[in-house]
């Protein structure tokens, strides 16, 4: 066995052969369907070369690079492998791609970059490589892209940015990549972004802007979307604007951001809007959202509901941890929604008058409120297709909890959810309860521990005075 291990490190440190100062002779190390792994490889500047050696080299489709160190990226042995389609360079620590490096890679589709330390994407850096529809470069340090970076791929169709340091999009950066479907902006320093950066490019259905810096953003929409995420910004100010009939967005993710206001053109027809954790205190901004049938505005700063009724498609709301008092009715109009989500609002009390018959509804959430008490056996009158409730995390007793599950649950046929799992003192069918006394012996603690400390500041007090009566004398 040692033997053995020995044989194959041997083999592993001869795979790579420097020849002088400036060239390597390396060999392809687990060669299969045509893949040719290359180990420990150093490059430290542009004049080093490397020389792949293997008989079937001119087959090869697929290069990764592993235990490397390449700095500067070493064009010359893409002359070698004309099959070339997928290379992977992924984690050696390249910072330099000398302009016009992929001259001989016209075969080449799928290009790896990821965790490296380039800074900059130059106007001739991918030049050759026409084929190329998918190029990751997530996990480096750009901080710029010239405006005719990608003209010479025109075949794009993924591009990965993610956490870089680029701090602007201009309108030309990516206007070449009529292809591109998949972009990811994620996690990188975007303060602006130009308003028609993403005009013209018609197959493109998904737009990830989430974790950058932008106070505000305005974007043209020319075409349908899938996806506009701007998640967790400083956003203030959010402005999409339609400029084609035919211009639509399904989703709308916003979260994490300083929002109070959201303009968004009606004729977009949005399906689902994401707003959690934001400043909103009205439903203004969603009053000309007919098409919507999802809103999920968490952790906002609303204090009532006016205005919802004109949301009239909405089958999923989700208005969960905000300080809203309800009124009768209010959720009558919506007679579409099939979830509602209540949660960790401070409610003391559940009115079924606020809702009168909700024939869709089959999902509630009630957790994680101060209710005592619950209107359970009428729920299904008033939600006749109620199939799952969440109730955890209140002030029921024990033995009103054990009454309410059992009705539930048997009689209702509605299943109880996310019951907690943790360990309780006191808890019914894993969800916590108060024993009836709870309160009486809790206030009785409450009263013992104030009349203790009572006690003992009156004899302190009188020990104070006889000590000073006592200095006094001497």
């Amino acid at each position: 066995m040692h033997r053995l291990v020995a044989i194959l490190t041997l083999l592993l440190i001869n795979s790579t052969k420097v020849l002088s100062l400036n060239e390597q002779e390396v060999n392809c190390v687990n060669v299969e369907s045509r893949h040719c792994e290359l180990h420990q490889v150093n490059i430290q500047n542009n004049s080093t070369k490397i020389r792949i050696l293997d008989e079937n080299l001119g087959k090869i489709e697929k290069i990764s690079f592993e235990n490397s160190t390449i700095l500067i990226f070493p064009k010359e042995f893409l002359t070698q492998t004309p099959n070339l389609s997928n290379l992977e360079m992924e984690n050696v620590q390249l910072t330099e791609i000398p302009d016009f490096s992929f001259q001989n890679a016209s075969k080449l589709e799928i290009m790896d970059l990821e965790f490296n330390e380039l800074t900059e994407i130059g106007e001739n850096t991918f030049d050759g490589a026409k084929k190329m529809i998918k190029l990751y470069l997530g996990n480096n340090k750009i901080r710029k892209i010239s405006p005719k970076a990608f003209e010479d791929v025109a075949n794009l169709e993924v591009l990965f940015l993610e956490k870089n340091d680029l701090e602007v999009i201009d309108a030309r950066t990516f206007a070449s990549l009529k292809k591109l479907m998949h972009l990811v902006l994620t996690d990188n320093d975007i303060k602006y972004v130009a308003t028609r950066a993403f005009v013209n490019l018609p197959n493109l259905y998904e737009i990830h802007l989430d974790n950058n810096e932008m106070e505000s953003l305005e974007l043209h929409i020319d075409r349908k979307l899938d996806l506009v995420d701007v998640s967790g910004n400083k956003l203030t100010s959010l402005n999409l604007k339609s400029i084609n009939p035919k211009a639509k967005i399904h989703t709308i993710k916003a979260s994490d951001n300083e929002l109070s206001s959201l303009n968004v053109n009606s004729s977009l027809e949005v399906k689902e809007i994401y707003l959690t954790d934001n400043e909103f205190k009205n439903f203004k901004s969603f009053a000309l959202q007919k098409n919507l049938s999802r809103l999920i505005i968490r952790e906002n700063s609303f204090e009532n509901l006016q205005g919802i009724e004109k949301l009239k498609n909405l089958e999923h709301l989700d208005i969960g941890n905000n300080n809203i008092t309800f009124e009768k009715g209010v959720f009558k109009p919506l007679q579409n929604l099939e979830r509602l989500v209540l949660s960790n609002m401070s409610m003391k009390n559940f009115d079924l008058s606020w809702f009168g018959v909700l024939d869709e509804l089959s999902s509630l959430d009630l957790g994680e409120n101060q209710l005592k008490e619950l209107d359970y056996k009428e729920l299904k009158t008033n939600f006749p297709e109620l199939e799952r409730i969440t109730i955890s995390e209140n002030q029921f007793g024990c033995d009103y909890l054990e009454e309410m599950f059992e009705f539930l649950t048997k009689e209702a046929n509605i299943t109880v959810m996310d019951v907690d799992d943790k360990f309780r003192i006191k808890h019914v069918h894993k969800i916590e309860c108060i024993e009836e006394d709870d309160e009486t012996s809790l206030l009785s603690i409450i009263l013992f521990v104030i009349g203790g400390v009572a006690v003992l500041g009156v004899i302190g007090y009188f020990v104070w005075k006889t000590c000073k009566k006592s200095d006094e004398d001497e």
